[in-house]
C-alpha cells in the first residue's frame, strides 16, 4: 500500500509538471508617425504620431531615432517627400541598410518627389534606427513594426482537484485501516497474556473460566478473521479502482503531450523569422533584375534560395514584397509570382523628362515550398543599381 501511494503521488507531480509548460504566442507592435522634420545634420524626425500599438513611442523614439528596448526582427517603412533631388538612408547604428532617391533629372524644374523606403532587419537591446537625408516636407511618414513574444501558461484545475481528491482519500483510507489493524493485534496479546496469568491461579475454576477465556478467543478470532476479509476485500476494491485510474491518467498525459507536441509545431512554423533586403540592381539575360548585394538576410541560405534574379521558397507561409526600381524615362517592371505577373509599376510614361526616375512596387501573396517570386524590367535602358532595391519577409 506504501508503494501505491508513493507511486500516486509521483504521477500527480507528474502531471502537473506537463500542465505548467508554457508555450510561446506572438502579438504585433509597433508604430506610425508623420510631421516629417530636419532634427541635427541629416536625421529626420516625424513628429506627429499617427497610431501606435504594444509600444511606449515616447521613450523608443526621439528626435529622429528608434532606440529598440527589445531585441527582434523588425520592418522599417519611410515615404520620405521632398522638394530636393537628394538620397535618403535608413542607418542601423549608423550603418546603411536601404538607399532611395527622390529624383535624379538634369530638369531646371524640380518639383516635389516621393522617396521610398523599406528595409527588414533584427535589432538588438538599444540598436538605434535612424531616417537620414539633407531636406524632408512634413507630409513624410514613418512605420515601424514588430512583434513581442508572450507567455502562456496552461491549467487544469478541474483535473489536479480530482487527482489530490483521490490521493487524499487513498492515504485516509489507508491510516484507518493501519489503525484497526494495529488495535486487532494489541488486543490479540492482551488476551493471550491474561490466559497466561489464569493458569498460574489454582484455586480458581479453571475448566470454567479456560471456557470462557476460549469463547473470548474464539469470537476475537471470528471478528479478526471477518475483519482481515472485509480489510482484503476493501484492498482488492480499492486496488482495482487505483488501477483504473491510473490507466485514466497515463491515457490523459499521454493526449496532453500529443497536443502540446502539435502546440510547439505550431507555434515554431508560425513564430520563424524568414526575409531579406537586397540592393545593387542590374538587368541580366531575359530582362530579369538581379539584387546582387544582400544587405540583410534572416532565416535563408541566400545562394541557393535567390539565384539569378529568382527567389526559391523554402519556407510556406504569407510574404510581403517590396521592389524600389531608379531608372531612365519610360521604364517599367513588374513583380512575378511563379513567372506571372502580378503587379506592374511604371518609372516614367512619355514623361519629358528623360533623367532618372524612382518607382515603387509592393505585392502581398501565399507562397508553397518551391514557388518563385522574381522582377522582370520592361523597356530599361539604364539603371541606377545602388538605390535600386528589394525587400522580401514572411509575415
Amino acid at each position: 500500500m506504501a508503494g501505491l501511494q508513493i507511486f500516486v503521488s509521483h504521477l500527480l507531480s507528474s502531471f502537473l509538471g506537463q500542465l505548467c509548460t508554457t508555450s510561446e504566442r506572438t502579438c504585433h507592435i509597433g508604430f506610425t508617425s508623420c510631421g516629417g522634420e530636419i532634427a541635427s545634420e541629416s536625421r529626420i524626425k516625424f513628429t506627429s504620431l499617427r497610431s501606435s500599438h504594444g509600444i511606449n513611442v515616447t521613450s523608443s523614439y526621439d528626435e529622429g531615432r528608434f532606440s529598440s528596448n527589445k531585441s527582434g526582427f523588425y520592418l522599417v517603412l519611410s515615404n520620405i517627400l521632398s522638394n530636393s533631388q537628394d538620397g535618403y538612408f535608413i542607418r542601423k547604428n549608423g550603418k546603411e541598410i536601404a538607399r532611395a532617391w527622390t529624383h535624379y533629372s538634369d530638369s531646371l524644374v524640380t518639383p516635389r518627389y516621393t522617396a521610398p523606403l523599406a528595409a527588414f532587419m533584427q535589432l538588438s537591446f538599444n540598436y538605434v534606427i535612424t531616417i537620414e537625408g539633407k531636406s524632408v516636407d512634413f507630409s513624410s511618414c514613418l512605420t515601424i513594426k514588430s512583434r513581442k513574444e508572450l507567455k502562456a501558461v496552461q491549467t487544469k484545475d478541474t483535473e489536479i482537484a480530482k487527482l489530490s481528491t483521490i490521493v487524499t482519500d487513498l492515504e485516509l483510507n489507508y491510516t484507518r485501516l493501519l489503525h484497526d489493524s494495529l488495535v486487532t493485534q494489541a488486543n490479540y496479546h492482551i488476551q493471550k497474556l491474561e490466559v497466561e496469568r489464569l493458569k498460574e491461579i489454582k484455586n480458581l475454576d479453571v475448566v470454567n473460566d479456560l471456557r470462557e477465556i476460549k469463547d473470548d478467543i474464539n469470537m476475537l478470532k471470528a471478528s479478526n478473521r471477518a475483519r482481515s476479509e472485509d480489510i482484503l476485500a476493501f484492498f482488492q476494491f480499492t486496488g482495482s479502482a487505483v488501477d483504473t485510474k491510473i490507466k485514466d491518467l497515463n491515457d490523459k498525459l499521454s493526449r496532453l503531450e500529443m497536443s502540446q507536441n502539435l502546440i510547439f509545431l505550431q507555434v515554431n512554423s508560425n513564430v520563424k523569422k524568414v526575409g531579406f533586403t537586397a540592393t545593387n540592381g542590374h538587368v541580366i539575360v531575359g530582362s530579369f533584375i538581379v539584387f546582387r548585394d544582400i544587405s540583410t538576410s534572416y532565416g535563408l541560405t541566400m545562394c541557393s534560395e535567390y539565384s539569378g534574379g529568382i527567389f526559391r521558397a523554402s519556407i510556406p507561409g504569407y510574404y510581403l514584397i517590396t521592389v524600389n526600381i531608379l531608372a531612365n524615362a519610360d521604364a517599367g517592371f513588374s513583380i512575378c509570382y511563379n513567372t506571372n505577373a502580378i503587379v506592374f509599376a511604371v518609372v516614367n510614361w512619355n514623361g519629358k523628362d528623360k533623367g532618372f526616375h524612382s518607382a515603387t512596387a509592393s505585392a502581398f501573396v501565399k507562397v508553397s515550398v518551391g514557388d518563385t517570386v522574381s522582377v522582370v524590367g520592361f523597356r530599361i535602358d539604364q539603371l541606377e543599381s545602388s538605390t535600386s532595391s528589394m525587400t522580401i519577409v514572411k509575415i
